[in-house]
């Protein structure tokens, strides 16, 4: 019964069977050049604001 879950659902307890491990997904390098580039032009828009 240790690998097992149990939840409370409306007063009943309701067995989730064994715990399955999920695979988390990977990002790709286009998203992690996305993500850099748009923090690069906030920094950059950031920058000339606190310039004029």
């Amino acid at each position: 019964m240790a690998d097992q879950v149990h939840k409370r659902l409306g007063g009943e307890l309701v067995d989730k069977g064994p715990l399955q491990p999920m695979a988390q997904p990977v990002l790709e390098h286009e998203t992690y050049a996305m993500m850099l580039s748009g923090l690069g032009l906030i920094g950059l828009m950031t920058r000339r604001r606190k310039a004029d």
